[in-house]
Parts: C-alpha cells; structure tokens; sequence
C-alpha cells in the first residue's frame, strides 16, 4: 500500500519540479529556460560558466582548458559572482517575473563574497540561493538573513 494512502490519501496531485539550464552564454542559458518552459516547467536553475574556469553545473562547451601549477582547475569567485549577476539580470529582462528562478553556488565563495552575493541577488527575486555557504559558515547564514531577503536552500 503506498504510504500516502496510510495517511488519509493524496494531498496534492503533483509537486513542482525544477529544470537545470545551465551554459557559458546568457543566450545559451535562456534558450535552455524557455525550452523547459515549454515542457510545462516553471522553476528553472540557471548555472552560467565561466570560459577558462572549472564551474559547477553550468555548460563547458566552448571554455579554454583551465590550467594550473598543480593540474588542477582554476577557479576564481569574483568573476563568477560578477557573470552570475549579468546572468540574471539577462534572464530577467528576457524571461520576466514569472519564472522562478535558482541557482546554486557549490558553497565556492568566502563568506563575505557570499553575503554581498545574497544581497546583489536579491532585486531578481530568486525563487532559492543553494548554497551560498558550506555547514561550516553556518554563523553567517544568520548575517545573510539579517541583510536580505533572498530565499536560500542548503544541503
């Protein structure tokens, strides 16, 4: 017997679920937006990429290779706080104020960077931020909230 019947029976019949648009371009990342749109999607996480820098989540097609001392990805935040915002900022102006957006950051920037970053996002009304921070910042998930509005997930 499915456990929802254990409970008195179905109280909803579906649950909202989230596409990944991800890319190097803002262009590419909004084709991908509108394409789960069109399959009935209305929260969709928009990841952007950054060419010459390992990234989460978002599309490599088209990067340089990343290089290092160590033969290790390079990474830096600021510029991918920086795309991210355009990024949104792009969806927005495109897409509108209906679609949910989110986004998810893989905890890879400092807890500064993150607080400024929750407080940039905010006018673009995200539907949730992941991961702005790893568990261990856990104190400044507390300054965040103080400062903004912006929705987080963690997890």
């Amino acid at each position: 017997m499915p456990v929802y019947q254990l409970h008195n029976g179905k109280l909803r019949e579906a649950a909202d679920c989230y596409g990944h648009a991800g890319g190097n371009e803002n262009a590419e990342i909004i084709d991908s937006v509108r394409s789960y749109v069109s399959r009935g999607f209305r929260h969709v996480r928009v990841q952007i990429g950054v060419p010459g820098m390992a990234g989460y989540g978002a599309g490599r097609a088209g990067a340089a290779p990343a290089k290092s001392l160590h033969n290790s990805p390079v990474y830096e935040p600021l510029p991918y706080i920086r795309r991210a915002l355009k990024m949104f900022e792009a969806c927005r102006k495109d897409l509108g104020e209906e679609i949910e957006l989110l986004h998810d950051v893989h905890e890879r920037v400092t807890p500064n960077q993150a607080v400024q970053f929750c407080k940039d996002v905010e006018k673009f009304k995200l539907f949730f931020m992941e991961d702005p921070l790893s568990p261990e910042d856990i104190a400044y998930f507390r300054q965040i909230r103080q400062q903004c509005a912006t929705p987080i997930a963690m997890g």
